[in-house]
């Protein structure tokens, strides 16, 4: 099989014809397929995804070497093609893979190869500025995610809601001129939901650490939409942020009474004296609102 490979590869050269290139490409892809029936290797176990994501690399390497050099240019494309699809088929092997072995260390390595994979197609975005590559890139991240929280038999679901709805919100961000803009806002809520509805139900079952990661992630949500200038994030976020603080305070009255009392007691010395500084200060108060509404009517 080599040496019919390395003939194919040397008529290709020679006569300038992709034809023979996809002959040399077919050959090794015969003389994988023979090594696979044999059981030489194994799809999907050990390091069989790692070294086709290196094959992967290579054939985008050469790739693009072969671009600066007029008599190997006839390899760049079919090299490219193949270096593209080949991540594709490590993923798919990943998550076969998954869900039929149990092993730790090959799942281990499942979760790496398809982070690998992402790396892969974002690199290509970086470089042909192509938005399929990163929306591809963003697939593989989730899939990636799934993969390395199954290996560690996290249940948690803010594990796997938390990166979907980054990933929705970066959907909306990326594809901003080709998607209807009459749905941005829809998508901008179903992202911002599934990042901060994941630990509700654990904060239900009295959970401190899911309260404080909601605090957290709905902070995040806030900043997020202050860079971006979002009303729907900031609207969610801070939404969020006082549903948690009320959470929190429950909480804590029912694991401590008195608490309820010197909460309700702050709160309303807190209002009375909000109230005071804004009656005195109502001219800066009005115009600092006025400002703050400007600007907010400025935002999408």
């Amino acid at each position: 099989f080599c040496i019919v490979a390395i003939t194919e590869l040397t008529e290709a050269i020679r006569t300038q014809s992709e034809r023979w290139v996809w002959v040399f490409l077919s050959v090794i892809a015969v003389g994988t397929f023979w090594l696979i029936s044999n059981r030489v290797f194994v799809p999907g176990a050990g390091m069989t995804q790692l070294l086709l994501l290196m094959v992967a690399i290579a054939l985008l390497t050469c790739s693009r070497y072969c671009q600066t050099h007029p008599r190997l240019g006839i390899l760049s494309r079919p090299f490219q093609k193949i270096g593209l699809v080949l991540p594709t088929i490590v993923a798919g092997l990943a998550l076969l893979k998954l869900s039929n072995d149990g092993r730790e260390l090959v799942q281990s390595i499942q979760s790496l190869a398809v982070f690998g994979c992402s790396g892969l197609y974002f690199h290509q975005w970086i470089l042909n500025r192509r938005k399929g590559y990163l929306l591809y890139s963003g697939l593989l991240v989730n899939l990636a995610f799934f993969c390395l929280w199954r290996t560690l038999q996290v249940s948690d679901p803010q594990f796997y809601l938390v990166p979907v709805g980054f990933s929705i919100l970066g959907l909306v961000e990326i594809l901003r001129v080709e998607l209807p803009k009459s749905s941005h806002d829809p998508l901008r809520y179903l992202g911002a939901l599934t990042i901060l509805v994941s630990p509700v139900f654990q904060i239900l079952d009295g959970s401190w650490i899911h309260m404080m990661s909601l605090m957290v992630l709905g902070v995040l949500i806030v900043l997020l939409s202050i860079g971006l200038h979002l009303k729907a994030l900031l609207f969610t976020g801070t939404a969020f942020i006082i549903a948690d603080l009320i959470a929190m305070s429950i909480r804590s009255s029912l694991d401590n009474p008195m608490f309820l009392w010197l909460g309700g007691l702050t709160l309303g010395i807190s209002v009375i004296a909000l109230a005071a500084f804004c009656e005195n200060h109502r001219d800066r108060v009005l115009a600092r609102i006025r400002s703050l509404s400007a600007l907010l009517a400025t935002w999408d």
